[in-house]
């Protein structure tokens, strides 16, 4: 689990890299509500980066905004990494970015079930290279599993774009 410290680090990294590409971000969010955009946007100058953010808590919004299929949600859940992927490039395309991030999962303390626990969080990350997604089981209380996601994408965008 990457460190709040090295995520900083790993995060400051990644922004003189998009800047120097003249890449950018948005995200699509459900578990985290928003979080990962707050922080992104938290640093100075984050307007020459960060696109814009998406919000999807409920399935509709999902496919409203982020252009998810249903079926895709029928046959693999909400919280799966196809969903997290079509939430990635959801993002991508109505933000006009160059990368899209997204989260769906199950932050707790309730909503698990025997298939898909409190902690369960899938993570996407979509670039024009292609797809990166990734199923994680998490532990600890909502906000912990919600700064470890944050975390866990950061650490994952940077061996993506920087190795």
């Amino acid at each position: 689990m990457p460190t709040p410290q090295t995520t900083e680090e790993q995060l400051q990294r990644l922004i003189a890299h998009w800047l120097e590409q003249h890449e950018s971000v948005s995200t699509c969010e459900s578990c985290t509500g928003g979080y990962i955009a707050s922080q992104l946007t938290s640093h100075a100058g984050s307007s020459h980066w960060f696109q814009g953010a998406l919000v999807t808590y409920q399935i509709e919004l999902k496919e409203r905004l982020a252009h998810v299929q249903a079926a895709t949600i029928e046959q693999y859940g909400v919280v799966s990494r196809e969903v997290a992927e079509a939430m990635a490039s959801g993002a991508r395309q109505a933000c006009r970015s160059t990368i899209g991030i997204a989260t769906t999962g199950v932050a707790g303390p309730a909503g698990g079930t025997a298939e898909t626990p409190v902690g369960t969080v899938c993570i996407a990350i979509a670039t024009p290279q292609g797809i990166y997604s990734e199923r994680l089981q998490l532990t600890g209380s909502r906000q912990e599993i919600i700064r470890q996601t944050y975390c866990e994408i950061i650490n994952r965008l940077y061996h993506l774009e920087l190795e």
